[in-house]
């Protein structure tokens, strides 16, 4: 959630639990880390004592400049993924303004193109850019706000579905979670959620959501690029904002109507809305089928289910559900390796790597973290592709608090495509990458993990940071 709308919500379930809650209904709270704030009680002052020590957990926040919504950055990512010019065409070419050079670049750009408007709000935003290919720079921008953006989705996912197995063991017939959320977008996670909606199915247990926003009224795209723009550009600003907020409710709507449960959405009634969402439903019939000559290709297949009898009658039924997956491409089973490895605190020596970490002061109250890492490329088989030694390199910085919460990440690729003679140089003096990460003064646990993609090794090591 945002700030705003966590003290929106965190207000209305105090209100709510004075005057709305049943006696006989215990009640657990549990936050996005999976930890418990409180433990099953029907203790109300215990409850609102948890409840106002809920607090605004700035590792979702994308930190990456320029600030785009997930959705924007995927288009952005979507892009480059079908542009049909050529390789190492520069996108500032293709645009008036590269003839005239007095032509305004805010109005000269194409309006439909996601690079150029997201380059116009990172100008905007006053974000440093590399001059000499500012595509290149934004798309990389783009892909550190889809990588942190998807890391936060995993989490709250991860804890969701971890909370649905632990209501399935839970003494009672009526389980449910009543969950509150500002919504996420991440195009990778879908499979999860259909997995997370199968169990909570499987188990018994009803998921009731709330969208914290509220009443959603949508703030001009214009407030974050700190500058007005054009009429035309930002009208289809605007439009990318709007469909980034729609489209952040739908694992919401999803995941209540796939196991039976309330969305609420649209509504300022906060406590309104507690109190639906907090209601325990039974449905009186639960219907079920298993699907015949099912392929192993892990697709989406829909479903469309309606109701043949008249009558008062509320039909649900999940939107569809994922095929069983067989092992999936290369790339797939590397991007699983390597965000395997974030999470676990193991040293992992396949690629034997040393961390390096140095800090210098950013703010009053927060510092630049660098972290360098060096790789013994000994072992590391490079493809041989038009004369070169080529391999791509990728390096993940996570970051985690105390507590061992997800506070934030970065993630960089750099592309080797090197002479025998820097081979061997490599191979002598061994590789060295580096990010940067700002964050506030505390103490930390760092976590990098390195892969390279010609002979599928990983190295991972962590350690512990103080900022002062």
């Amino acid at each position: 959630m945002d700030f705003g709308d966590l003290v929106q919500v965190r207000e209305a379930a105090q209100r709510f639990l004075t005057k709305s809650l049943d006696a006989g209904v215990r009640v657990a709270i549990f936050t996005a880390s999976g930890k418990p704030l409180l433990e099953f009680t029907n203790d109300r002052e215990k409850l609102r004592g948890a409840i106002a020590q809920l607090h605004f957990d700035a590792r979702f926040a994308i930190r990456e400049c320029p600030r785009l919504p997930a959705y924007f950055a995927q288009m952005v990512l979507d892009d480059v993924a079908t542009s049909s010019l050529p390789k190492g065409t520069s996108r500032a070419s293709s645009s008036s303004a590269a003839s005239d050079p007095g032509a305004d670049p805010v109005t000269a750009i194409n309006q439909d193109d996601p690079i150029k408007l997201a380059e116009v709000i990172a100008g905007r935003q006053r974000c440093p850019a590399d001059p000499g290919n500012p595509d290149a720079d934004i798309q990389s921008r783009a892909r550190n706000a889809i990588f942190q953006n998807h890391l936060g989705v995993e989490v709250t996912l991860t804890a969701l579905g971890n909370l649905v197995q632990r209501m399935a063991q839970t003494p009672g017939g009526e389980r449910t979670i009543a969950m509150l959320s500002s919504g996420f977008f991440d195009r990778n996670s879908q499979y999860k959620l259909d997995q997370l909606i199968d169990r909570a199915l499987r188990s018994n247990v009803v998921v009731n959501t709330l969208d914290a926003r509220g009443l959603v009224a949508e703030e001009s795209f214009a407030d974050l690029a700190e500058v007005a723009l054009t009429p035309e550009i930002q009208v289809r600003i605007d439009e990318m904002n709007h469909r980034a907020m729609k489209i952040a409710a739908d694992p919401l709507s999803e995941v209540a109507q796939g196991t039976g449960g309330v969305f609420v959405e649209n509504s300022n009634d906060m406590e309104g809305g507690l109190a639906k969402i907090s209601e325990i439903q039974a449905p009186e019939y639960v219907l079920g089928f298993s699907p015949e000559n099912l392929k192993e290709d892990g697709k989406f297949h829909s479903l469309h289910v309606k109701l043949l009898a008249s009558g008062h009658f509320t039909l649900q039924a999940r939107r569809g559900y994922f095929g069983p997956q067989k092992a999936g491409p290369a790339g797939d089973a590397e991007r699983e390796k390597m965000e395997s490895a974030l999470f676990t605190q193991d040293q992992i020596s396949g690629l034997p790597i040393h961390v390096r970490t140095a800090s210098s002061k950013a703010g009053e109250n927060s510092a630049t973290l660098s972290v360098t890492v060096d790789a013994d490329m000994q072992s590391v088989r490079f493809l041989k592709q038009d004369g070169r030694n080529s391999d791509d390199i990728t390096l993940t910085v996570v970051v985690f608090d105390s507590d061992g919460n997800y506070i934030t990440a970065r993630q960089q690729t750099t592309k080797l495509r090197l002479t025998d003679v820097a081979l061997q140089n490599l191979r002598r003096g061994g590789g060295e990458t580096s990010v940067d990460l700002t964050l506030p003064t505390g103490t930390y646990l760092v976590r990098a993990v390195l892969g390279e993609s010609a002979s599928s090794q990983v190295g991972a090591a962590s350690q512990s940071v103080r900022i002062p």
